[in-house]
């Protein structure tokens, strides 16, 4: 649990901070169960779902096309590409697994 979304404010008195709890030990527990009761309503009722990896999306525009190709019958790789790399802002990513 991120000690930056304890410290952003409680009682959601601020965007970023503690959901349904007032104590940060608990926020882990309670967003994996609000995860779950969305996932598993999402597969009962056949909602198609794409899991999208950041920062991966932002990087890999064989990874983006591949997996949005199938959903906006998007047909030329070579052009997703060009577009990817003309409106990719690289600078403003942040890998929060390299820079903790």
């Amino acid at each position: 649990m991120s000690s930056y979304r304890a410290q952003a404010g409680s009682l959601n008195q601020v965007p970023g901070g503690l959901w349904d709890t007032t104590v940060a030990e608990e926020q882990e527990e309670i967003l994996a169960g609000k995860l779950y009761r969305l996932i598993y309503f999402l597969t009962l009722y056949r909602v198609p779902v794409t899991f999208l990896h950041f920062p991966t999306l932002a990087d890999d525009a064989d990874y983006l096309f591949e997996k949005l190709k199938g959903i906006f019958g998007i047909g030329n790789r070579k052009n997703f590409e060009r577009v990817f790399n003309d409106i990719r802002r690289g600078d403003l990513i942040h890998d929060f697994d390299k820079h903790g």
